[in-house]
């Protein structure tokens, strides 16, 4: 078609934004029943990057598996680009170039940790902790933070204070009681 002349309305006719490329579960170009109400995006149950990892009833995302991180981190350090691969293996792009990333700054090829830590970084100063509170049993959250900054150079939170002294006043009773 001739370009539109000067003031001109365009019109263009929608397209679908999201279509399947190659997927064998899919037998359409288009994802169908969305639980979205349209046709566009796949259902959460033909999802295969997410499961009820707690078993309360809603999806986690999980991470890649280790075999195709190393098929595409083999094919970047064999030549390819981080783009390339991920085209290659049907990733996201800022996947790829983040493990590529990671690989250069640690050498390391496992996925991170998925959830909350387990541990405070108050659990070095657990001694230190809890003798201010066995010395001074009225010392307030606030200058125990004021301490711990001068003493030992590490700032923590009111938050973060209250949960160690909660989680050991936990663990004292919970000893006691044996």
């Amino acid at each position: 078609p001739s370009p539109p002349a000067a003031g001109e309305l365009v019109t263009r006719r929608r397209q679908p934004i999201f279509t399947a490329t190659d997927h064998s579960r899919h037998k359409t170009s288009i994802f169908p029943g969305s639980r979205f109400g349209g046709n566009d995006f796949p259902s959460a149950a033909n999802s295969d990057s997410s499961q009820d990892v707690r078993g309360e009833g809603f999806l986690m995302s999980r991470p890649y598996s280790q075999d195709l991180r190393d098929r595409v981190l083999g094919a970047v350090v064999g030549g390819a680009s981080a783009r390339g691969a991920a085209a290659r293996f049907g990733l996201g792009v800022s996947t790829a170039i983040v493990w590529v990333r990671r690989l250069k700054q640690t050498g390391d090829r496992s996925a991170l940790a998925i959830g909350k830590p387990r541990r405070s970084k108050l659990d070095i100063h657990a001694d230190f902790l809890l003798s201010l509170v066995y010395v001074t049993p009225d010392i307030t959250l606030h200058e125990v933070q004021k301490i711990l900054q001068e003493d030992h150079g590490t700032h923590a939170a009111i938050g973060t204070l209250w949960r160690f002294y909660d989680r050991a006043r936990t663990l004292e009773k919970s000893v006691s009681s044996f």
